[in-house]
């Protein structure tokens, strides 16, 4: 009985030394993952038709965005990049962003249409539609210290997959990402 006892001991000891690097090696794969997709998808460009329902007015707008210089690091459980954003050729925010995956507190998938239509109404116009061609996804995240950030996504077979990947990090961080906030 001792033996099998110290086996089933030396079982448990190993597999408790086994978990972490494990756990690093499919954070490590997580990130990697979406790093590597959000790479992928190069500059969307964005033609947006912007329509007012309340006195029939429409305008259009080009959007493009890049997301370039992707960096993980394992350790503080992030994703650094930097973002351009132009509208009409001119800059509205080009930077370094870091995501830290242990902060995250919600995420939601939507379009990035909703995305404009919704910022549009907080900014009090709500009664501005937003049509873009081509269409892209819009995977929104909600940070614990209450800032948002996200991506905008080409593929729509890709967001779903990729907005599951940024939970799975999450939760490999330590956070428990719900729909908080939004």
């Amino acid at each position: 009985m001792l033996r099998g006892s110290i086996f089933l001991a030396t079982c448990g000891a190993v597999l408790a030394l086994a978990a972490p690097p494990a756990k690093a090696q499919a954070l490590n794969d997580t990130l990697a993952y979406i790093r590597d997709s959000i790479a992928a998808q190069g500059q969307l460009v964005e033609d947006q038709r912007v329509s007012d329902s309340s006195n029939g007015k429409a305008w259009s707008e080009r959007w493009t965005i890049l997301y370039g210089n992707l960096r993980t690091d394992i350790a503080a459980c992030s994703l650094t990049f930097h973002a351009d954003f132009t509208v009409d050729g001119k800059s509205t925010f080009s930077g370094d962003l870091t995501y830290v995956f242990g902060q995250v507190a919600g995420l939601r998938l939507t379009t990035m249409d909703q995305n404009m239509d919704e910022n549009d109404a907080k900014g009090g116009n709500p009664t501005w539609s937003v049509q873009s061609t081509p269409p892209s996804q819009d995977i929104q995240i909600k940070f614990a210290d209450g800032h948002g950030g996200g991506f905008y996504i080409r593929d729509a077979a890709l967001a779903p997959r990729l907005a599951a990947s940024i939970t799975h990090a999450a939760e490999l961080c330590g956070a428990t990402p719900g729909r908080a906030g939004f």
